[in-house]
């Protein structure tokens, strides 16, 4: 077995640097962003088209916001999730080929990740791919196993969706994006310490 893990809300905390971002980015452009919206429209399911809109920027400086972010975001502080390293670094010791696949671009997984970006055999992001699934049907196709002998760990339904798409299994974290709840789907772990028993059982 071996796992995928996703960044932003599983290993990394970045929710509040994501929104801090779009309020700073907006406020030199003379628009005045409500943290606390954006906060909230970041973790809502159901608003991922059309977020930019949804949160308050034109459509005509969608483009210059994603320029700037694939340059400035990586300044912004950032932390790994208490606990997940050395969760990272027992899990490569039992199984050497774990995975990432992020939507984030290279430049920001390297400066956030670089404490624990060499533990990870193969690493896809948006760089590589235009959408998740398709990097994780690379990283099936890369290893040769059977869809069903990976696992996705994540912290939004969009990341279910995802390995969903690509016929993989899916551990869900509640600590993430979309605070997921269990359900019958998929299973959600509340701590590292559930997350490495389920990983566990797998591998």
């Amino acid at each position: 077995m071996i796992p995928i893990f996703d960044f932003d809300g599983t290993i990394i905390d970045s929710l509040e640097a994501h929104a801090q971002f779009y309020v700073d980015f907006a406020r030199e452009k003379g628009i005045e962003l409500n943290a606390e919206r954006t906060r909230e429209t970041l973790q809502d399911p159901k608003k991922v088209d059309g977020f930019f809109q949804r949160i308050g920027f034109p459509v005509k400086i969608v483009p210059e916001l994603l320029q700037e972010y694939r340059i400035r975001f990586k300044d912004y502080p950032q932390k790994a999730f208490p606990e997940m390293v050395e969760l990272l670094k027992r899990i490569r010791m039992q199984e050497p080929r774990i995975s990432m696949a992020t939507y984030n671009n290279r430049n920001n997984v390297k400066a956030h990740g670089r404490e624990f970006l060499h533990l990870f055999d193969t690493v896809i992001t948006q760089d590589d791919v235009e959408r998740k699934n398709h990097g994780l049907t690379k990283i099936v196709m890369k290893y040769g196993l059977r869809p069903e002998e990976y696992v996705l760990i994540g912290d939004t339904s969009w990341d279910y969706d995802s390995a969903r798409e690509a016929g993989i299994q899916f551990i869900g974290v509640s600590w993430g994006w979309h605070r997921l709840q269990p359900q019958q789907e998929y299973p959600v772990v509340r701590t590292v310490q559930e997350l490495e028993t389920e990983l566990t059982k797998l591998l």
